[in-house]
């Protein structure tokens, strides 16, 4: 329990914490909120941690701190990658775990070294998802690191006090509820002539 004095010394201290003061300051501090929460919707997975992906956000946009809708975009997309990079990693463990509990059964007497190796030549050999595996890990690595290149690209031009835009907002959602009236009605497109539009 907080004692009378350290409930008054943070009140105080909380007081002192004003958050930003200019215009400029304002406008990138009312961005912090929205990056995690227009793609997270779309990029975690049912059973995954919306709180792990909105701290993953967050800290890459202190980290950053994206000045404009560019930056932001770039930030997004490092964000996401990362996050499915962790994915594969959390994927690559749980194989390795259940094909370890299926070697464990036939070699009960194996050490861990061991039972790993054997794990991991049953995996090589005979699937595809260590390769697979690689191949995501390697394209969302790539990912993260040409948006953060391009990122230190554009900090690295001279800030001519470029003019400023209202914040980007894109729709994240890649699925149309209402797929089927217009996908399986029958309707023709342009190269179908007929359609109406």
């Amino acid at each position: 329990m907080a004692t009378e004095r350290q409930i008054k010394s943070n009140r105080a201290n909380a007081a002192k914490s004003t958050g930003p003061v200019t215009p400029e300051g304002k406008r990138i501090s009312s961005q912090n909120a929205a990056l995690p929460g227009l793609v997270s919707g779309t990029v975690v997975l049912k059973g995954e941690s919306m709180r792990r992906f909105n701290d993953l956000a967050a800290a890459l946009i202190l980290q950053f701190q994206p000045r404009d809708s560019a930056e932001a975009s770039l930030v997004q997309t490092m964000t996401v990658a990362r996050w499915r990079l962790l994915r594969m990693w959390g994927v690559q463990t749980a194989g390795f775990e259940l094909e370890m509990a299926l070697q464990q059964s036939g070699s009960p007497a194996a050490s861990g070294a061991v039972l790993a190796a054997i794990t991991f030549r049953a995996l090589a050999d005979n699937s595809r998802a260590l390769a697979l595996q690689h191949r995501f890990e390697a394209s969302y690595d790539r990912q993260y690191n040409r948006a953060l290149a391009m990122l230190l690209k554009l900090r690295e031009t001279p800030d001519s006090t470029p003019p400023t835009y209202p914040p980007l907002q894109l729709a994240t959602e890649t699925w149309d509820d209402d797929f089927s009236s217009e996908a399986n009605s029958g309707v023709t497109s342009e190269r179908n002539p007929g359609r109406d539009e």
